[in-house]
């Protein structure tokens, strides 16, 4: 059951490279991280996200890699822009 809805969440987000994504990260205790990014590529066990941590900054975007369990745990939620 768990590896369909890996594969099936693989499938998803592969034909969603190079969209911009808006990441919600739970860090624990309350605390939240929310990121704007672009997904960039997938691999067997993650994916990648390219993200800007501060807008605002002139800085180098960077990249993020997150495995398909954070999302079906909901660590990790992915909005499409």
């Amino acid at each position: 059951m768990e590896s369909e809805a890996i594969n099936h969440l693989k499938e998803q987000i592969n034909k969603k490279i190079g969209k911009k994504v808006k990441i919600r990260i739970s860090r624990g205790r309350h605390r939240v991280d929310i990121l704007d990014g672009v997904i960039e590529a997938t691999y067997p066990s993650v994916f990648t996200v390219s993200v800007k941590k501060n807008p605002r900054k002139r800085e180098k975007p960077k990249t993020m890699s997150f495995s398909y369990n954070d999302i079906l745990t909901r660590d990790v939620q992915l909005k499409l822009k």
